[in-house]
């Protein structure tokens, strides 16, 4: 079957309103992004020394990132949101914090292993300050 020229720009104009129309509104499937910051993780243990080799996690998940010499990992563009964070190391035990990640921003936050912690890990205190730094 053979289109005519008007037909197969009225097939292209269909095409392209709805690529316009699904870019215009998010819930239609398309456009507007999620704002989304990052997050920097320290991981250290009772002494506040930087723990190497530690599992990191996010609940809601984002993605499990092992700490580095420095006992850091860092999740870039994760959707803005409150966060629980865990860290766990085979010989060292696992600690868990909580923060919340602000749009274009990056939040701190640190994890003391084989101690109770809940949000920004007792210094710093608000979004982005949750580390003993």
């Amino acid at each position: 079957m053979k289109l005519r020229a008007a037909d197969r720009r009225a097939v292209c104009w269909a095409f392209f309103g709805a690529v316009a129309l699904g870019a215009t509104f998010p819930a239609c499937g398309g456009g507007g992004s999620q704002p989304t910051g990052s997050l920097y993780v320290t991981v250290v243990d009772k002494s506040m020394l930087p723990v190497s080799d530690a599992t990191v996690t996010t609940e809601p998940a984002t993605q499990s990132l092992v700490t580095d010499a420095l006992g850091s990992v860092f999740f870039a563009k994760v959707p803005a949101g409150g966060y629980a964070i865990t860290a766990t190391h085979a010989t060292r035990g696992s600690g868990r914090t909580t923060d919340l990640v602000t749009s274009g921003a990056v939040t701190k936050a640190t994890v003391i292993l084989g101690a109770a912690t809940t949000g920004n890990a007792g210094a710093g205190g608000g979004p982005g300050g949750g580390g003993a730094g």
